[in-house]
């Protein structure tokens, strides 16, 4: 090799080649040429077309360009590219299409694995099944290792976190133990995990309670009270047929001054309605009852025993609602009392809808000096709401005109 010789110096590209590409050309059969390019006479001369794809004169490198002749060819009329090019563009139109799902050998493998011959009656074998699909047997057997065990591994795999001192089988028969020994019935997780700490077994509360609940081992809540009939309608199609009462509090006065003031309402279903209020100082069930005896004397004009039979009072369970003066005089006016369910406000969602409606335009945006202000206030503010307040429901008319128009088709 020439001494000082530089194959990137300018002077060799000049020249051309160097003396080591010059002798692995010629190992390879190849002549030397001059300079760089002669090196490279072999090889062949490769131009890309207006599509931009590669078109190589005369062989083409083995595992590249496969298409390469067939796009040159595709130029000519009828030419053997035109297939190509049409593939082509099916290709350039989106991604490559997508293996089905169960068309690779190892699943074909694994369905036909187990399965019994029809002419013999005999279980295909493994040998054979590996040799027509072209599956490695340590890949046939791994896919059957793991569809046997991925539920064990799954119950098996181990939680984050630090390896707990008990486990949770052991933990279980402690818990079962515990129960056991117990002089009561029903103790829940909470008492479990106390006396499991006073046995020295020190676990969190939270495992104490899954572990229970996966066994079965929670104490049973009483589901008592009479059965939901509750049918997700709240709404009737005729006055009188079902009210609803609840309570608010609001205040009364400024600054340290302010005094909490209840008042009481009670809403026809019909046309949204509020037919009756009351407002006082204490909320009470004296002035919960005031509110249901105003309805009572707006509807029917009067107040005596069976008066209004056949309405249905739906109220939540506060204790108001549930005390014994409140529900002995509402079956006395003949009214049948219901209570919503627990947890469900839906039930009573008309009064619920009202008292909305009354804090953010009267009781949130008023300021009352005293009791008898925020009684003269209030009234006012239901007047307008009956006459002039619209309802989308009634095809935007107000709750009189609603009422109204209910009366005289019933006449």
């Amino acid at each position: 090799m020439q001494r000082g010789w530089n194959r990137w110096s300018p002077a060799a590209r000049s020249r051309g080649a160097s003396p080591t590409a010059v002798g692995f050309a010629q190992s390879r059969g190849r002549g030397p040429g001059p300079g760089r390019r002669g090196a490279c006479r072999g090889r062949r001369r490769v131009r890309r077309d207006r599509h931009g794809l590669i078109a190589v004169e005369g062989q083409v490198h083995p595992g590249r360009h496969r298409g390469a002749q067939a796009s040159r060819t595709g130029r000519e009329p009828g030419g053997a590219g035109a297939a190509c090019q049409g593939r082509r563009t099916d290709h350039a139109a989106g991604a490559a299409p997508k293996k089905p799902a169960g068309a690779g050998p190892l699943e074909k493998a694994l369905a036909v694995k187990g399965t019994a011959s029809e002419a013999t009656g005999r279980r295909y074998p493994t040998r054979t099944i590996r040799q027509i699909f072209g599956v490695a047997r340590s890949s046939l057997y791994a896919a059957l290792d793991r569809a046997e065990h991925t539920e064990e591994l799954a119950r098996a795999r181990r939680r984050p976190g630090p390896k707990p001192k008990i486990a949770d089988a052991e933990l279980l028969e402690r818990i079962r133990q515990v129960i056991k020994d117990s002089p009561f019935l029903g103790e829940g997780h909470r008492k479990v995990h106390a006396r499991l700490r006073l046995k020295e077994v020190h676990v969190s509360r939270k495992r104490v309670l899954r572990v229970m609940r996966e066994a079965g081992l929670l104490a049973q809540q009483p589901t008592a009270g009479p059965k939901k009939t509750h049918d997700g309608t709240i709404v009737t199609d005729a006055p009188n047929r079902m009210w609803g009462t609840d309570g608010a509090r609001f205040l009364i006065g400024r600054g340290a001054e302010a005094e909490w003031t209840w008042l009481f309402i009670t809403v026809d279903h019909f046309n949204f309605d509020p037919i009756g209020f009351e407002v006082s100082e204490s909320g009470n069930r004296f002035h919960a009852f005031a509110a249901v005896e105003a309805a009572v004397r707006e509807r029917f004009g009067r107040v005596e025993p069976g008066v209004a039979r056949g309405v249905v009072l739906r109220s939540d369970l506060g204790n108001v609602y549930t005390s014994s003066f409140f529900t002995k005089r509402v079956k006395a006016l003949g009214l049948d009392q219901r209570y919503a369910f627990v947890r469900e406000p839906e039930c009573n969602g008309v009064s619920e809808r009202f008292i909305r409606v009354i804090k953010e335009q009267c009781l949130w945006a008023e300021e009352f000096t005293d009791l008898e202000d925020a009684r003269r206030k209030i009234a006012a503010f239901i007047q307008r709401y009956r006459h002039e307040w619209i309802l989308e429901r009634h095809g935007y008319r107000t709750p009189v005109q609603v009422l109204e128009q209910a009366v005289e088709l019933a006449a």
